[in-house]
């Protein structure tokens, strides 16, 4: 079967029928199905390369360092009932 190399168009989600998931912003490749040639001849979808996919995939810089959590409902309520004595 054919495989396409589609993106969604700007600004818009688009879920695989098969998965129910969104394709990702940078694209997927995909059965060449009568339901992403319909999204493609409606613009919701664009073309893209198996390259473009492939370096959208790529891993990113290490994300910052994450803020603290905040605090549990356990915790606040430990601290509350201290508080009180």
């Amino acid at each position: 079967m054919k495989i396409l190399h589609l993106k969604p168009a700007e600004g818009l989600v688009i879920r695989d029928p098969a998965t129910g998931r969104p394709i990702p912003a940078h694209g997927a490749s995909v059965p060449a199905s009568p339901f992403w040639r319909r999204l493609a001849r409606h613009g919701d979808v664009v073309e893209t390369t198996a390259a473009e996919i492939a370096a959208g995939e790529a891993p990113e810089a290490a994300p910052p360092e994450a803020a603290p959590a905040e605090a549990t409902q356990a915790e606040t309520g430990k601290a509350a009932r201290k508080a009180k004595e």
